[in-house]
């Protein structure tokens, strides 16, 4: 066994599933999503208008409750399938601990340029750093897919016709149905699912 094995070996020893380590990266990372998402509402303000100019007012900011809609939906989302794609990894190391920071970043930036969009929804800048931000954030979540691959890091090997669907679905973030296949359902065991997942015919 080379010295790179034995690190290889400490390295996934230490962040075990069952680990402390494994579930401090959990804990942040639900942290920040919980974050993110309540910040989001930051963007809305409570009109202080004489009465009667309520509604006016409120109507006012369409374009930010539209924003905030959105952007709460896709990072929901993200979430979603960061919960389900963390269901089914053995483990974790370091190159699957930078890049799940890297989807933190993205998704603690995202409250900025929604409350761009809300501001400027014609603006052009406004409308593509909404766009490009969540594009990224798109394929920083395919990296982490390669990643677990190439490094083994799932429960059980994940079918190669499933991983060829994720990575080439072409979504701008992670599609909500996509959390059904990775992940075995409340009633399924995670022995069936993966052996009814291997036989699927996939687009």
């Amino acid at each position: 066994m080379t010295s790179s094995d034995v690190i290889s070996e400490d390295h996934r020893a230490a962040a075990e599933r069952e680990s402390l380590e494994f579930s401090r990266v959990v804990n942040l990372s639900d942290a920040v999503f919980a974050i993110a998402l309540t910040l989001l509402v930051l963007n809305l303000e409570v009109p202080r208008v004489p009465a009667g100019e309520l509604a006016s007012a409120l109507a006012d900011q369409t374009s930010a409750f539209i924003a905030f809609a959105l952007a709460f939906f896709l990072v929901a989302n993200i979430w979603w399938q960061h919960h389900r794609i963390f269901a089914v990894l053995g483990f974790l190391e370091p190159g699957l601990v930078a890049i799940n920071m890297a989807i933190l970043a993205g998704v603690a930036l995202a409250p900025f340029p929604t409350s761009l969009v809300g501001v400027g929804p014609n603006e052009r800048t406004a409308v593509m750093s909404f766009i490009g931000l969540f594009a990224v954030l798109t394929l920083v979540w395919l990296s982490l897919i390669l990643r677990a691959q190439a490094v083994g890091a799932w429960r059980r090997p994940l079918p190669r016709r499933l991983l060829k669907w994720l990575l080439g679905a072409g979504w701008p973030v992670p599609p909500p149905w996509g959390s059904r296949l990775l992940s075995p359902s409340g009633h399924r065991s995670a022995d069936s699912w993966y052996s009814r997942a291997d036989r699927v015919s996939l687009p």
